[in-house]
């Protein structure tokens, strides 16, 4: 406790209880100005104890009484008093402002959004068009016969060619073309050979088979030959598509395949170049690896 608040408690020490009598006490101890200043309120309000009260004369309450009733009240205070309206009646006629200005005014409802169709009723109306565009393509796919069918197919499967691309594998093709030809030649010669000569004596079937073996010994090699036909498919789709330069994007999937293809008609360098395309990418990495191995252990 400061000084400060024991000067403010000296009072309600000496008369009444103090909030904190100890700390004033306390405070009364130490500091001399404050042990001065309780001595000098005690020793005032033991003066002001001793001193006889007086009780002011009746005369003057009457006075008062008197001045008090002669009071003229203010002119215009009543009639100001009505002048200014009541409260009430401002709130009703702002509320009855209120409603009709909104009932003046003229409401716009927002439309509703429409509710999506649902997806049954789409689907069920979707269905007959397109059933009828499955019945109409079937009828025209049995009206213009297999053979429409398969062309229509094949240029539908062939994409667009590049003609540098092709005039450059022309030659090649038309190559293996021709030893195609020639080696199926051979074989309709061997036939018809031992047909014409079957009742021969067994000298002349001898040599008509020597003849018919030179024949395709002078033939130019034809690995295709050897393929299966879907082989023979690829390799002539990827001949066709100008997909043999590196350049070309060829899947890989689609590049072992072909690789493996070369390797079963035993063209070595194709087989390798393609296996080689097919093993830089992960997935087709490890099984091109291995069928580059085994062309290595031939």
């Amino acid at each position: 406790m400061s000084c400060n608040d024991c000067q403010d408690q000296i009072f309600e020490l000496i008369e009444r209880e103090a909030i904190d009598p100890d700390g004033v006490r306390a405070i009364l101890e130490k500091c001399p100005e404050c042990q001065e200043l309780f001595d000098e309120m005690k020793a005032a309000l033991k003066l002001t104890a001793s001193l006889p009260g007086e009780e002011p004369p009746a005369a003057i309450d009457a006075s008062i009484v008197r001045a008090a009733a002669a009071r003229k009240p203010r002119q215009g205070a009543t009639d100001r008093r009505w002048l200014q309206a009541p409260p009430w009646a401002m709130a009703a006629v702002a509320l009855l402002v209120v409603g009709v200005g909104v009932w003046v005014v003229p409401r716009t409802e927002e439309a509703e959004p429409a509710e999506p169709p649902p997806a049954e009723l789409v689907q069920a109306e979707l269905r007959p068009a397109s059933v009828e565009e499955d019945t109409g393509a079937g009828a025209s796919l049995r009206a213009s016969g297999p053979a429409s069918g398969t062309v229509a197919l094949a240029e539908a499967e062939v994409p667009p060619v590049d003609r540098a691309k092709v005039e450059r594998r022309a030659p090649t093709a038309r190559a293996k073309r021709q030893a195609k030809a020639s080696a199926e030649q051979a074989s309709h010669d061997r036939a018809s050979g031992e047909q014409a000569f079957g009742e021969q004596p067994s000298t002349d079937r001898a040599a008509a088979d020597e003849a018919s073996g030179l024949v395709a010994a002078e033939a130019p090699a034809a690995p295709l030959r050897r393929l299966s036909a879907e082989c023979a498919a690829r390799i002539a789709r990827i001949e066709q598509r100008g997909l043999d330069n590196a350049d070309a994007e060829v899947e890989p999937e689609e590049a072992l395949a072909i690789g493996r293809c070369y390797q079963a008609a035993g063209d070595e360098r194709a087989a390798r170049k393609w296996l080689r395309r097919a093993a830089a990418h992960p997935e087709t990495e490890s099984r091109a690896r291995r069928a580059l191995r085994k062309l290595a252990d031939r």
